[in-house]
């Protein structure tokens, strides 16, 4: 993933940047040999990152009066610095830098008095109750989140995906939710790009799998990326994890922020990939109109899935009313299905039906539809099938 060249041994007075391999191998010291370093894609770069995610010319970290900064150099997917997306801003000992996907610790190389600490890793702005968050709360936070980890104190909740025509459940979408969320800090940290954090969701979407494995009938497991993970090194090799334990029964159907669709080559890459997979593809939350849709021939989606916004007052607002038709129409003119979210009872229900969508998720689906799930064998069954086994 990285090609440049790895110094083990400090060399002081020079700045660094250190990386953790996702794979367990000995941590990577990158020496800042000559300033401006820049990074991106492109060999030409001070450090080269192959990944898709990266622009050519991505960020330069430069000397700037007594101390460094990191300027974004116009990138797609951005420059992260202690979880918030920058421009320009100073860089200090400690900071983490994530550009894509890969993480790195920055330390300046100059020398440290004993007292001296590394800056705040994660910067929560305050939420106006005076005060700056205690690092102490963060610090418990991680913790919560490595505890999780090894407990699997993940829950999922599925939320049940109806044909509108005979409310036939067709599919489940998985939500995971920690068994315990103490703080603020907790869900913020949730948020933020960092490999801890994808950790969590690769295992959110396991669980959610090995519960899906006894639902009854054929369904479609939908489950959701967070916009961080597309183009991800390792993304293709953990949905064929998941596609192959769903077996042949349940289909893989994974869901996309509406926010993180690029026509981009990186994106159209990530979207043939699933094809190729035969895994779905559903863009989430789309709020735009059929315009933005006539433009999806090369990424299209599997299924579309209304913002909830484009759905209330359908029943009674023509002109929201016409929209949806609209949409629905783009949408089947490039070979994709509405998911109309959000629908809350029977009027709405049938307006959606009226304008074309074939397919609803919200508080009115959730009655009539539970997982259900495949019977467990009897004894009998259990006895039939080992005698059946030792005649083989």
């Amino acid at each position: 993933m990285i090609r440049t060249q790895v110094i083990q041994e400090r060399q002081a007075g020079r700045p660094w940047l250190e990386h953790d391999p996702a794979d367990g191998a000995v941590d990577e010291r990158i020496v800042l040999e000559s300033l401006p370093f820049t990074i991106g894609r492109h060999e030409s770069a001070d450090l080269t990152i192959a990944s898709a995610r990266v622009s050519r010319e991505h960020a330069v970290i430069e000397r700037h009066d007594r101390g460094y900064r990191i300027r974004d150099l116009g990138s797609t997917n951005g420059t992260l610095l202690n979880g918030n997306r920058i421009e320009e801003s100073a860089i200090d000992d400690g900071d983490v830098l994530v550009i894509a996907d890969v993480e790195f610790v920055f330390f300046t190389g100059r020398a440290r008095a004993p007292h001296d600490t590394a800056t705040q890793v994660m910067d929560f702005d305050d939420d106006g109750e005076g005060g700056e968050p205690l690092p102490v709360d963060l610090v418990r936070a991680v913790r919560r989140l490595h505890e999780t980890l090894t407990h699997r104190s993940i829950t999922n909740r599925f939320e049940p995906i109806l044909r509108l025509d005979d409310r036939e459940v067709v599919g489940y979408e998985a939500f995971g939710e920690e068994t315990e969320v103490r703080t603020e800090y907790d869900r913020r940290l949730a948020w933020l790009e960092c490999r801890l954090t994808a950790r969590v969701r690769q295992l959110q979407r396991m669980l959610a799998v090995e519960e899906a494995l006894g639902f009854a009938g054929a369904m479609q497991v939908f489950l959701t990326l967070d916009a961080s993970e597309i183009g991800g090194e390792r993304l293709s090799e953990s949905l064929v994890r998941l596609r192959d334990a769903l077996g042949q029964r349940h289909r893989l159907v994974i869901g996309v922020p509406d926010s993180a669709v690029s026509n981009t080559e990186y994106f159209r890459e990530f979207c043939s990939g699933l094809q190729e997979l035969g895994i779905g593809l559903a863009y989430d939350g789309f709020a735009a109109g059929p315009t933005q849709i006539e433009q999806w021939n090369e990424i299209r989606p599997d299924f579309l899935k209304l913002a909830r916004a484009l759905v209330r007052g359908v029943d009674a607002d023509p002109k929201c009313r016409r929209r949806l038709e609209a949409i629905v129409e783009a949408g089947r003119a490039i070979g994709c299905e509405t998911i109309a979210a959000g629908i809350d009872g029977p009027a709405a229900a049938a307006a959606c039906l009226k304008a074309g969508c074939r397919y609803a998720q919200g508080a009115w689906c959730e009655r009539p539809a539970r997982p259900a799930k495949e019977p467990a064998p009897s004894s009998r069954d259990k006895k039939a099938k080992k005698e059946a086994s030792a005649r083989r």
